[in-house]
Formats: structure tokens, C-alpha cells, sequence
């Protein structure tokens, strides 16, 4: 079993206007800058300076289908027949970094610890919609890994940004989510061992 990495990576939106959020660590965020991309700005906390690779998954408003991000254009690419591999989408993030989303929704951004990680997709053979298969968490060859959710979407004219962490039932490492910009909040999520010292 993987030992569990106890200090913090941090996460914070980059450029927002407003933003409430609940107990739950729940964000919504109007966003004004850029009227197509998110910035998120990404700092690498953790006190061992690990290698943290990400791969951010998305479903297409455009198609309607399920997507890889491609960090290099800022597009989501649709998985197809040919493109349901998520090493060539799996990226470095540098000790601080900011990645572009563009237009998505029911998003996930997989934070992995040294190693890549995996997220196919697969077809079903009856309805031929394709799914993401999600990584196996208690096998010994998954890289420690977490993840948050997002959506960002265009509605009635304004921007609506939704970030939400899955500590309430996964947790790999610490993530803490800072806003920089609009209402004050303070910030949100795990930024300190809890007590059972992960």
C-alpha cells in the first residue's frame, strides 16, 4: 500500500470577479477576463517537491462528447475510436503554473504524484456512447493521485465557473482552492494533516 503524502498542493482561481461557496468547498465563480478560457493557476506545494503530472477530462458543450484537454492549444479533444488514450494529454506542471479550460462541463483535473497516470476511455458496445475508465485506487501500481471537478459554462451571457473538491469521499492528497480576485472569501479545502496524519 502507497504511503499517503500529508502536505498541500494548492490550486486557486486565477482571475474571477465574484464567488460564493458553501461548506462543502463547493465554489461558483463569475468570471470575467477571458470570455472563452478559465485561468487556473497551479502551485506545487507539496514538501517533497514531487513530479505532479495532470490530466484534465472534460464533456464537450460543443459535441456533447466526452474529452481530453489538450494543454499545449487550450482544446478539448474528443475521444473517438482513435483518441481514447490519455498519455498523450497527461502533462508536467511546473512548480507554479497557470492552465487554460475552455468551455466544458462535468470536468476533472487528475493530479498523479511521479508517475502518469491513466484514464482511458472505453465504448459501450450497446448504447456506443463512450465513458472514462476511472483509476483503480487500491491497486499497488496507480500513482497516488487526487482530483477536483469543474464546469465552465456559458450561461444567459455570463460566465459561470463551478470548482469542487472530492474530499468528501476520496482523498489522495491535500488540495486547498484560493481565490485572487472578487468577493473575499478565504480560503477552502485541506491544507494541514488531518488526524489520521494523511
Amino acid at each position: 500500500m502507497k504511503i499517503i503524502k500529508p502536505l498541500p498542493l494548492l490550486v486557486f482561481a486565477a482571475t474571477t470577479t465574484a464567488l460564493s461557496s458553501n461548506a462543502l468547498a463547493n465554489s461558483v465563480v463569475h468570471s470575467s477576463q477571458d470570455a472563452q478560457h478559465w485561468q487556473i493557476n497551479v502551485k506545487n506545494l507539496l514538501a517533497n517537491k514531487p513530479t505532479v503530472y495532470a490530466i484534465i477530462t472534460a464533456t464537450d458543450p460543443a459535441t456533447g462528447s466526452i474529452a481530453y484537454l489538450n494543454n499545449a492549444t487550450g482544446k478539448l479533444i474528443d475521444v473517438d475510436a482513435k483518441n481514447n488514450n490519455s498519455d498523450p494529454y497527461s502533462f508536467k506542471i511546473a512548480p507554479e503554473q497557470v492552465v487554460s479550460l475552455p468551455y466544458g462541463y462535468s470536468g476533472r483535473i487528475y493530479f498523479s504524484e511521479d508517475e502518469k497516470l491513466s484514464i482511458p476511455a472505453v465504448q459501450n458496445p450497446d448504447t456506443k456512447k463512450w465513458g472514462f475508465v476511472q483509476p483503480n485506487m487500491v491497486s499497488n501500481t496507480t500513482p497516488l493521485y487526487d482530483k477536483v471537478e469543474w464546469d465552465f459554462r456559458n450561461q444567459a451571457g455570463n460566465n459561470r465557473t463551478v470548482m469542487n473538491q472530492t474530499n468528501v469521499d476520496f482523498y489522495g492528497f491535500s488540495i486547498n482552492l484560493k481565490q485572487s480576485g472578487g468577493e473575499p472569501v478565504g480560503d477552502v479545502g485541506l491544507s494541514k494533516k488531518s488526524r489520521y496524519g494523511h
